[in-house]
């Protein structure tokens, strides 16, 4: 036991000249720093820098909750001595004086600015409720709710510091230092931390008003000169009222569309339309709906009047004469637009007077949806009918999508029509099926480490974008910029009769471009309306607008802000476990949303500095031009902000293979029974097409039309991009990484924590995996030699054709529902078409796949998981999930997210130890002994990022000689998952200790060759990989204790594993002779199995 005194010294003489020359200070603070931190001896070579290094972690525990975290988790899991040891140096700390300096300020703020809490408060992705309504109010109320809006903020930052000291002072109770948790020190730290996030939070939001407040002047111009061209347009619906022919008619749909149950979607809601206006602005606004009503109104009037009635009764309804007159092409399209034009009327809006399925009339005129829809009738030939309809409904889904605006009840009206022809039952259960499953798809996305990974993947991909377009706009600018390369363009377009003239237009076209995409590379580099939840004056009023039902772009937005992408087109559906799933997702789609703002924004932006340098998205909104701004325009910067985010999905009808796979690919995704196997088809599509054209060389060719014929400039950049992408993922590979880490492994350059990124990556695994390749092999190049010096490397490759899949599917292909069926079959297929044991094979997989896919609804419970581990020790043991039997298998894997414990006596999370079987086991690993453990796993929540344990010291040489899992692990016990997972325990033994001892042994040291030495090592563990496979197969080994049904299983397990296929067949074809046709699974005879084949074994030693 420790005789350390210098924490019991007086708060005068605690100081650095004290404290470095105390040697007990000294041995505790550089075991403490080596134990937690991890440091090396070269970190901690002098006292004084044992003393900085002391200062600093306990500067940054004050102000990072991650930190704080990390040192309760420590003293949880301390030893006696350990706890006491950092009791001592938490206590000094304490007691000591400030000692404010430049090295102290920059270990705080340094502190600071690596706390998640920080960006938690001030990164508010510009949705927060009390800033948004700040942003939208007068000058008095504007300051209030900023001030409110920071409070928000700050309440995010006080919880973090709350939590901070909360977990120091539990650290101090774990360490002695305390009794019990001082709430007052958590009450003034959540007090600080309020005031400091406050400051913050009122300077952000007070810009966020001022953006606001000029943005609102941009949206009021533009409202008043639409206001002035719906007036103009009144003129001409006036006339129409006048006339004899057509004004009784104008009147009585007048009055229609004033009805409130009659009333066009977009002009109910003027509550939402109220804010940020004045009382006389909202009373204007209710005058021009008026007016619009009277447009379209007039509108339908004389479409109704140019369509002959369908017979001399005129019973037919106004609703269905327009419909059939637009559906048989009576009235010509160019006179239809010419009308709408002339009361500035969309067809939608025409729509409102009571077509529900304007689209589906518009789409029937414009497609063979029409005639293929028209000619179902009732079924003879249920199957070919079904065929049909789907044919017609996939053209008609064709022409809704290029038209943009639409909502899907077009089609749900086309469908219900069919479903009255034919007889045919096309909706129904198969509804609720995809309800569950759109709900289940939105609940696996509701983690925090989520939220926290998508927006930090969000960022990289920013940087990308930035340079995509910085290198574009060189080329374009440079390059294509020239008379020869526009010459080349102009000819490749077919056109003919080039003159100097064309040559010039085109050269000073693409100079435009490239001055535009350069211009936007630097608003990405800067982070333009992605900074402290703060939008441009041009982005608030882009969004406003774009909102705006006065302009006719509201489904338009909805499709863009849509909250859940994966979920399907269907926007604002509130109810049942699709609602639950949306209320749940709100940080992800206020992430999502923020990036699909700023890209959109962006591409409108250059779209109009393309057209015109003196002109810009700014420009056009302040003079109230938003409506000038080309719908083509729009829809091609909604794409790229789709894009962006990996949401786009229009594959269908672009050439190529490639796009065929992707529509396929996507639908198939999105069904009831794919949507097991592919939750996220949209992102799995898009990060796939992401990876390929930024891939150096290969992303030049437009592999089944994968690139969709971007422009020589366009896959320039992203080429150029690619580069600086593997040069950057080797740079951190090298700088954060050694020769034991793998592909996604970093080490935390502020903890020496080990950590796996691989969940943040996404689509940047791949590049991740390149560098890592490109690490191991260490190139010499021409000129510039090798890359790195590190002579410990070894060459051998750690990807297995597993890993190199869920690379190339941006971590999307790991081990789990999908693969459980196709494992199990494959199982069969190579071991199990003996009687008796190929269907339960399958059965042991169905379980797996079941459990997971109920798993999949409750995913959003690992935050509780994580919490309950953070808290409690006994929540940090990974539980086995595993059973024998079927049912209690199923039911571990489905409840698998919640809080577990392996121990049934713990006092629980709040009372509970868990939810489902009870799990006895831990799981154990093959490469250390004592069982698998969550590392800092709240800390992942904040972060996203997975932490990992120190590696041993076997563990750091497998890993360098890139041995695959499936090579360190006993091979899998079918039908026996919890005797595999003691079957690694056994080998974790093996590797501390026979392993271990061979890898320091002088024979394994004398291989020149790292290749030798894995080939050699390898077969050393394939030696205990097969030794402790069959130790836990011994019968010898069985517990007395266990009841007759579970020695029967244990019997039938190992029967099945220990046996070879020919002398089961032989010994159970006997059996079945000798016991009139019954089998040994019958009976269950398997003990008695297991004593024939040991005969067998001992005959064979007789004749040896």
């Amino acid at each position: 036991m420790s005789n350390a005194l210098y924490h019991t010294y007086k708060p005068e003489f605690l100081n650095r000249n004290t404290l470095i020359e105390d040697e007990d200070f000294i041995n505790d603070a550089s075991t403490f720093l080596i134990e937690r931190e991890g440091k090396d001896a070269e970190e901690l070579d002098t006292k004084e820098k044992v003393y900085d290094a002391y200062m600093e972690h306990f500067r940054f525990q004050n102000v990072n909750e991650v930190t704080a975290l990390r040192d309760m988790t420590y003293a949880q899991e301390a030893d006696n001595e350990q706890r006491a040891r950092f009791g001592r140096l938490m206590d000094t700390y304490d007691r000591m004086d400030s000692d404010l300096g430049l090295k102290a300020a920059g270990d705080y703020l340094e502190g600071v600015f690596t706390a998640p809490s920080t960006y938690a408060g001030i990164f508010s992705f510009g949705a927060g409720k009390a800033g948004a309504l700040a942003a939208n109010q007068g000058i008095k109320l504007g300051i209030r709710q900023a001030i409110k809006g920071a409070g928000i903020a700050a309440s995010v930052d006080a919880a973090a510091a709350a939590g901070t000291v909360a977990a120091q002072e539990e650290t101090r109770v774990e360490t002695g230092i305390k009794e019990e948790i001082d709430l007052t020190q958590v009450g003034a730290a959540a007090a600080l931390g309020f005031v400091a996030s406050g400051a913050i939070g009122a300077g952000s939001n007070l810009l966020k008003y001022n953006s606001s407040k000029a943005a609102q002047e941009i949206v009021n111009t533009t409202t008043k000169r639409e206001s002035e061209i719906i007036e103009q347009a009144n003129k001409t619906s006036q006339e129409v009222f006048k006339s004899q022919k057509t004004g009784g008619l104008a009147k009585e749909l007048e009055k229609k569309l004033s009805l409130s149950e009659t009333i066009p979607e977009e002009l109910q809601r003027g509550a939402a339309i109220k804010e940020g206006m004045t009382d006389e602005q909202f009373r204007l606004r209710g005058e021009i709906n008026d007016k619009l009503i009277q447009n379209i109104a007039a509108a339908a009037a004389r479409v109704h009047d140019r369509i002959p009635p369908l017979d001399v009764k005129g019973t037919e309804r106004v609703t269905s004469r327009i419909a059939r007159g637009i559906r048989e092409g009576i009235i010509p399209e160019d006179e239809l637009q010419s009308i709408l034009k002339q009361h500035h009327v969309s067809i939608d809006q025409l729509g409102a007077i009571g077509i529900d399925d304007i689209g589906a009339v518009v789409a029937e005129k414009l497609s063979e949806a029409g005639r293929l829809l028209g000619s179902v009738g009732k079924p003879l030939n249920r199957s070919q009918s079904r065929k049909q309809i789907k044919a017609a409904m996939n053209l008609l889904d064709d022409e809704l999508m290029s038209m943009g605006n639409f909502s899907n009840k077009a089609r749900l009206k086309a469908l219900k029509d069919v479903e009255e022809k034919t007889g045919l039952k096309l909706q129904g259960k198969a509804t609720v099926m995809q309800h569950l499953t759109k709900g289940r798809v939105g609940l696996m996305t509701v983690q925090l480490a989520t939220t926290v990974r998508n927006t930090s993947n969000g960022f990289m991909r920013n940087f990308v974008y930035a340079l995509d377009n910085a290198g574009a706009g060189l080329y374009n600018k440079y390059i294509g910029g020239s008379t020869a390369a526009a010459r080349k363009r102009l000819e490749k377009g077919g056109k003919l009769d080039i003159t100097e003239a064309d040559i010039i237009e085109e050269a000073q076209r693409a100079v435009r471009a490239g001055n535009a995409q350069l211009r936007t590379a630097g608003q990405s580099a800067r982070l333009k309306d992605l900074v402290f939840g703060i939008g441009s004056t041009e982005t608030v009023a882009l969004e406003r607008l774009f909102k705006d039902d006065l302009l006719g772009n509201n489904p338009m937005a909805q499709q863009l802000f849509r909250d859940m992408a994966d979920v399907g087109e269907q926007t604002g559906t509130e109810r049942g476990l699709i609602g639950i799933a949306r209320k749940l997702n709100v940080l992800n789609t206020m992430s999502d949303n923020m990036f699909k703002r700023a890209i959109f924004s962006r591409e409108l932006d250059q779209a109009i500095r393309r057209q015109n340098p003196e002109r810009n998205l700014m420009s056009v909104l302040k003079e109230g031009q938003f409506d000038s701004i080309p719908s083509e325009t729009i829809a091609d910067a909604m794409e790229k902000a789709l894009d962006f985010t990996y949401q786009t999905g229009k594959f269908r009808g672009k050439e190529g293979g490639f796009n065929t796979f992707a529509d396929g690919f996507i639908k198939f995704g999105q069904s009831t029974a794919g949507s097991t196997v592919v939750p996220f088809p949209r992102y799995m599509i898009n990060q796939f097409r992401f990876m390929y054209e930024h891939m150096p060389v290969i992303g030049s060719f437009d592999l089944g039309g994968i690139l969709n014929k971007s422009d020589y400039a366009d896959r320039a950049g992203k080429q150029l991009t690619g580069l600086t992408m593997l040069g950057t993922f080797f740079a951190i590979r090298s700088q954060f990484g050694d020769e034991t880490t793998g592909p996604y492994e970093y080490k935390d350059p502020t903890s020496n924590e080990l950590f796996d990124m691989k969940a943040t990556l996404g689509p940047f695994t791949a590049y991740a995996m390149i560098a890592d390749f490109l690490y191991r092999k260490n190139f010499e190049y021409p000129g510039i030699g090798k890359l790195h010096d590190n002579d410990k490397i070894a060459s051998t490759l750690p990807y297995s054709v597993r890993e190199f899949y869920s690379a190339i599917t941006g971590g999307q292909g790991r081990a789990g529902t999908q693969l459980d069926l196709i494992d199990g079959t494959a199982d069969v297929i190579i071991n199990g078409f003996q009687e008796g044991k190929r269907g339960e094979i399958l059965e042991e997989s169905a379980a797996r796949f079941l459990g997971n896919y109920l798993n999949s609804f409750t995913v959003g419970a690992g935050v509780l998981k994580d919490l309950a581990a953070t808290v409690d020790p006994d929540f940090r043991k990974v539980p086995d999930n595993t059973d024998v039997e079927l049912l209690p298998y199923m039911l571990k894997q489905a409840t698998r997210s919640f809080p577990q414990t392996v121990d049934p006596g713990a006092d629980g999370f709040f009372g509970m130890t868990g939810i489902g079987p009870q799990r006895d086991a831990i799981a154990q690993s093959p490469t250390r002994s004592g069982g698998m453990r969550y590392i800092n796993p709240f800390v992942k929540q904040l972060t996203g990022l997975t932490y990992k344990p120190q590696k041993t010291f076997v563990e750091r040489e497998v890993s360098r000689l890139g041995f695959d899992y499936y090579e360190l692990a006993p091979r899998n016990i079918q039908l026996g998952k919890p005797l595999s997972n003691e079957a690694k325990g056994l080998m974790g033994k093996y590797m501390e200790r026979q392993i271990a001892s061979y890898i320091s042994g002088k024979k394994y040291k004398s291989y020149p060759t790292d290749k030798l030495k894995k080939q050699n090592l390898k077969e050393q563990i394939d030696i205990f990989r097969a030794k402790a496979r069959k130790l836990v197969l011994d019968p010898d080994r069985m517990d007395s204790g266990m009841t007759d049904r579970e020695r029967q299983r244990r019997f039938k397990t190992i029967y099945y594993n220990t046996v070879s296929s020919s002398d089961r067949l032989r010994i159970e074809e006997v059996y079945k002779i000798e016991n009139n046709g019954r089998t040994i699974q019958d009976d269950g005879a398997f003990e008695y199995a297991l004593s024939q084949a040991e005969q067998k074994k001992r005959r064979k030693k007789r004749f040896k």
